[in-house]
C-alpha cells in the first residue's frame, strides 16, 4: 500500500503541476490576448512602425478625406485591404490618427472569418490566426478544461499526503517554484531590451507583457504563507516531543 501510494504521490504531484503550468500559461495567453490589451499594444506598434511626421499624417488625412467625398466607404491598403468608413473619415482628428488606424488594422484580423480550425491553423503556421477572436475563444475553452484538470489532480494529490505538514511543505514548494519564475522571466525581458537596445515605444510594448504576468507573484505570497505556517507546525510539534522527553 505504502509503494502503491507513493508512485501515486510521484504521479499526481507531475500531473497537478503539468495542468497548473498550463492553467497559469492559458491564463496569461487570455489576458495578453484579450481584445482591449491587444488594442493598446497596437497603438504602440502602430505609433513604432508608421515613422511619418506630422505633415505627412496631415497630407494622408487629407487625401482619405478627399477619397470620401460623395461616398459611404473607402479601401485602403495597410498591407490588407481595408474599409474605411467616410462618416468617420471625416470626423477624424489628426491628433487620433494612430489609434483610429490601429482599431481598424485590430478590427479586421481580429474578427475576420477563418477558414482552419484551430489544430489546423497551427500546422499551416497561420500567424494571423493567433491574434483572432477564434482563437481567443479557443483558448478559453482549453483554460477552463486545464482548470478542472487542476482542480482534480490537486484534490487527488493533496489526499494521497499523509500528514498536514506533507501537504504544506509539497505545495508551498510548487507554489514558489513558480512565484520564483516571475523573476527570472523579469530578468530575461530586462536583459533582452539591453541587449537589443530596443526602442521606448517597443519597449513599452515588452513591459506591457511582462505585467501580465505579474499574478505570479500571487503564487510567491501562498508559497511563503503555507512555508511560515509548515515551520511553525514543525516547531510546535518538535517543542512538544521535547517537553514530553523531558517530563517523561
Amino acid at each position: 500500500m505504502g509503494i502503491i501510494r507513493s508512485i501515486g504521490k510521484i504521479i499526481f504531484s507531475t500531473v497537478f503541476t503539468f495542468f497548473l503550468v498550463s492553467t497559469i500559461s492559458l491564463y496569461f495567453l487570455l489576458n495578453f490576448l484579450n481584445f482591449e490589451n491587444l488594442r493598446e499594444m497596437f497603438f504602440l506598434l502602430i505609433k513604432t512602425q508608421i515613422n511619418i511626421t506630422e505633415e505627412q499624417k496631415d497630407m494622408i488625412l487629407q487625401y482619405l478625406k478627399f477619397e470620401c467625398q460623395n461616398k459611404e466607404e473607402i479601401s485602403f491598403n495597410f498591407g490588407r485591404n481595408i474599409s474605411l468608413n467616410c462618416h468617420e473619415i471625416l470626423n477624424l482628428k489628426k491628433e487620433d490618427f494612430e489609434s483610429f488606424i490601429a482599431n481598424k488594422i485590430l478590427n479586421y484580423f481580429y474578427f475576420q472569418n477563418v477558414s482552419c480550425n484551430f489544430f489546423e491553423c497551427i500546422q499551416k503556421r497561420n500567424l494571423e490566426y493567433f491574434i483572432t477572436f477564434n482563437f481567443y475563444d479557443n483558448l478559453k475553452k482549453y483554460f477552463y478544461i486545464s482548470l478542472i484538470f487542476t482542480i482534480i489532480s490537486g484534490i487527488i494529490y493533496l489526499l494521497l499526503i499523509e500528514t498536514i505538514e506533507g501537504k504544506l511543505i509539497s505545495f508551498s514548494a510548487i507554489f514558489l517554484l513558480l512565484g520564483i519564475s516571475y523573476f527570472l522571466i523579469d530578468y530575461l525581458f530586462n536583459y533582452f531590451l539591453n541587449f537589443l537596445n530596443v526602442k521606448i515605444d517597443l519597449s513599452q510594448i515588452f513591459m506591457k507583457i511582462k505585467q501580465q504576468l505579474y499574478f505570479l507573484n500571487y503564487f510567491l505570497i501562498l508559497g511563503i504563507f503555507l512555508l511560515i505556517v509548515y515551520i511553525f507546525l514543525i516547531y510546535r510539534k518538535t517543542k512538544n516531543e521535547v517537553n514530553h522527553l523531558r517530563y517523561k
